[in-house]
């Protein structure tokens, strides 16, 4: 071989040298990278794993987040009972009353004609009790059982306001609507409902309707 030949050679296994050493520090670089890349890799993926596994425990252990109760605004505070007599009345001027809105009071309904023997008895004591108590605690709704041919509606009004002139003045349909929702069978009745509108008494007479009677019956249920 001579020595051009020679000079040829060694020149290309330098280049072949070269390339060789160029193509390991481009490789090295890139797994140098990968390297330094894993190592912020990894421990994030970690970190993931565990918050998802918790994630999940925690909607296993808590019966999942759809199902999670939901606490009220004021979780002592009772919910209201719907009113059970929630019937609406109607005045002789045609003025309504819903007795549901007067829940939160007890609620005393008189059942009476001007004619009967201890109506005017019964309404003083109820008008007495009446004095006794806050308009925010009783309620007194008179209900007269006469018809339009018994007692004219200016006579009914004079009537009651001989004993309370606040009272609404009422009396019962033709087919006595509210004496058979309430099941009255006597002249005078006295019907006490609790705040909620329950029936907690029912008192025919004076005698079982008398002051203390009443009173007694309203005290325990403020």
């Amino acid at each position: 071989m001579s020595t051009e030949d020679n000079k040829n050679q060694n020149t290309e296994n330098h280049r072949r040298v070269y390339y060789r050493l160029v193509r390991y520090k481009k490789v090295s670089t890139s797994y140098n990278k990968f390297l330094n890349l894993s190592i912020v890799i990894f421990p994030v993926g970690i970190i993931l794993i565990l918050l998802i596994s918790g994630g999940i425990f925690e909607g296993m252990f808590n019966g999942g987040g759809s199902n999670t109760p939901t606490i009220p605004d004021n979780p002592t505070e009772p919910p209201t009972e719907p009113y059970q007599s929630d019937i609406i009345l109607t005045t002789i001027y045609g003025q309504t009353i819903r007795l549901a809105d007067h829940q939160g009071k007890v609620v005393i309904i008189y059942f009476f004609g001007t004619h009967c023997p201890g109506c005017p008895d019964q309404a003083s004591i109820l008008a007495n009790i009446d004095d006794i108590y806050t308009s925010n605690q009783l309620y007194i709704v008179p209900i007269c059982l006469d018809t339009t041919a018994e007692t004219s509606n200016s006579e009914l009004d004079d009537w009651l306001e001989g004993y309370d002139p606040n009272w609404p003045v009422m009396r019962d349909t033709v087919e006595y609507t509210y004496a058979s929702y309430f099941n009255i069978m006597v002249k005078p009745t006295v019907k006490i409902l609790d705040i909620n509108g329950n029936i907690e008494a029912t008192m025919v007479g004076t005698t079982q309707g008398s002051f203390n009677n009443i009173k007694t019956q309203v005290d325990a249920l403020l």
